[in-house]
């Protein structure tokens, strides 16, 4: 029989009392959350801003540069100096001025001369193909012993007594170069010229310190025969 409010007989007290049916057990089932994937988020760069109105840079040209080469003219000659050693100037300014033609080098070597050596254009005709070697060639026989005197005073200059010369024959090589270098000298000039490079210019050192000793005073015939004596007796 169901049950229902139940009522008892005390009047002055009114009870209600209620029963309330048991409930089946609930059952409670924990089940995991499915777990969900996280991607790392690539940064998102915004596209470069391009300006369609900005205009592209002018292109700037250099100016060419002409350069122009200045011609040379050749220096005077008047026959004071070597004429192979002007020779040899005049042919390499005659290539820095691009002269590759013989009327071209005629023609500046004859504006070139001066003075005695303008002389050997007096009876050449310079309109001939022949004339520039001609020109040097007239030169070479008016100055040409002018450039053997030099040679001959450098020569004597610098001459010493080879080894195994005796000393006659180192004597006679300083006559000679010294008469083709200085033909016009004075005596003395020649005798004091002759004496200095000969002590200074003897092999032996020993030789050297005993002319300048015993043959001070001595021309330069004197010392040669001194020496000859010191070498045999020594």
């Amino acid at each position: 029989m169901p049950s229902g409010p139940a009522y008892s007989s005390d009047l002055s007290t009114s009870t209600v009392t209620y029963t309330v049916p048991s409930l089946p057990p609930v059952a409670l089932s924990l089940e995991p959350l499915p777990s969900v994937s996280v991607s790392k988020v690539e940064p998102i760069v915004p596209p470069p801003v391009v300006n369609p109105s900005t205009p592209p840079a002018p292109v700037v040209t250099q100016p060419q540069v002409v350069l122009v080469k200045q011609f040379q003219p050749p220096k005077p000659y008047s026959g004071d100096s070597s004429w192979e050693g002007y020779r040899e100037y005049f042919e390499r300014l005659a290539a820095v001025n691009r002269w590759t033609t013989m009327e071209q080098k005629t023609e500046q070597l004859a504006l070139a001369l001066e003075g005695p050596a303008y002389e050997v254009l007096w009876d050449l005709d310079t309109s001939q193909l022949q004339a520039y070697s001609l020109i040097w060639k007239d030169m070479a026989r008016r100055f040409g012993s002018l450039d053997g005197a030099r040679k001959a005073m450098r020569r004597f200059d610098s001459r010493r007594q080879e080894e195994n010369e005796i000393m006659l024959d180192f004597e006679q090589a300083l006559r000679t170069l010294h008469r083709e270098a200085w033909p016009a000298a004075a005596a003395e000039q020649r005798d004091a010229a002759l004496k200095r490079r000969f002590e200074n210019g003897l092999i032996s050192t020993e030789m050297i310190q005993f002319l300048r000793l015993h043959a001070r005073d001595l021309d330069f015939h004197a010392t040669v025969i001194k020496a000859r004596h010191g070498l045999k007796y020594g």
